[in-house]
């Protein structure tokens, strides 16, 4: 089923050609899309970011993981002369600037709202608006990069590549 079909463009007579589901903009579109939210990296401009595009380009977000897989594995594979330990250190600063850090703030926000709001919720919404990153980010950030560090460098000292590339498809935006 269409990912947006309350949308009135959604629900047009004449179908978009090769759609993900018949109704919205061609799958290359949706994949730029899904590529140029999802990471830093650059996409043809004039997109159109907003209402049925953005929708149908979640159809396209394992794909745009894909990518960010393989980036990630070639990085991998250039520093294969250097310790699992250098070389996972390098696959995850390469994943953070792919992705922007997309979600690693959202992460932090929530980490700060979580222990600093003490089961208040104004207090806890106040501090999700905060801008400045409180102890309970640095410690959620700084765990999280540590869990995806010791992964790698599993999966790495194995010439375990596949994981790494296909962990993207799954969650390519985390």
């Amino acid at each position: 089923m269409c990912p947006t079909a309350r949308s009135p463009e959604c629900r047009r007579t004449t179908p978009a050609p090769r759609s993900c589901c018949g109704t919205g903009p061609p799958l290359i579109t949706a994949f730029w899309v899904a590529l140029g939210f999802l990471t830093c990296l650059p996409v043809p401009r004039g997109l159109p970011h907003g209402g049925p595009t953005a929708g149908h380009s979640v159809v396209m977000y394992p794909l745009a993981g894909l990518v960010i897989g393989a980036l990630c594995g070639i990085g991998a594979a250039l520093f294969d002369g250097v310790g699992e330990g250098l070389r996972a250190a390098i696959v995850v600063t390469l994943w953070v600037a792919l992705t922007g850090g997309l979600h690693l703030d959202g992460l932090a926000d929530w980490a700060d709202a979580w222990a600093g709001g003490h089961g208040d919720r104004a207090k806890s919404l106040a501090l999700l608006e905060d801008p400045h990153a409180g102890a309970m980010a640095a410690v959620a950030l700084v765990l999280l990069l540590l869990v995806k560090f010791s992964a790698l460098a599993e999966a790495l000292g194995s010439q375990a590549y596949a994981p790494l590339i296909l962990a993207q498809c799954w969650g390519g935006r985390r």
